[in-house]
């Protein structure tokens, strides 16, 4: 396992794979067991966004584009942000390997890390609320858009 900065970064496959004590997961033991791997420091790391979330704002991204595309930049960098100085997928280290040198996949926290005033913070997966928060943004958008559609339809069926 890592540790550190690496250790107390989001794993990019958590965003995708809900937290080990989700009730969905009793009946998926597999999943459950990987949730658990790449959910190592718990707190941190649980980064699932959701189904319906990622549904909803993507019809708000869909139908207010210019409205909503700031939301979709602050959410993206800090998405990418949380993930840490190095790619890990799965709870493991993503490596490439360039002639001779084999190494991990460098990412843009990994420059933060070098200002001054930011060398203290070793938790990047907790830019994830900022991702939750941008989210939440664009879910409101998405439902607005959705609830509309329904007052529009119910307004026609009335004589």
């Amino acid at each position: 396992a890592v540790s550190g900065v690496v250790g107390f970064a989001a794993d990019l496959a958590s965003y995708f794979v809900p937290a080990p004590e989700n009730p969905v997961l009793a009946l998926m033991p597999d999943i459950r067991d990987f949730s658990r791997s790449i959910n190592a420091t718990y707190n941190e790391s649980i980064t699932y966004l959701g189904v319906v979330p990622a549904l909803l704002a993507g019809l708000g991204l869909w139908h207010t584009w210019r409205a909503s595309r700031k939301w979709l930049l602050l959410g993206s960098i800090a998405g990418l942000l949380s993930l840490g100085p190095l790619l890990k997928v799965g709870g493991q280290l993503v490596e490439v390997q360039v002639e001779n040198f084999r190494g991990g996949i460098v990412l843009p926290y990994w420059l933060l890390m070098k200002l001054p005033f930011l060398q203290w913070s070793r938790t990047p997966a907790r830019l994830t609320w900022t991702v939750s928060f941008a989210l939440t943004v664009l879910v409101a958008y998405g439902a607005a858009r959705l609830f509309a559609n329904i007052v529009a339809t119910k307004k026609q069926r009335q004589p």
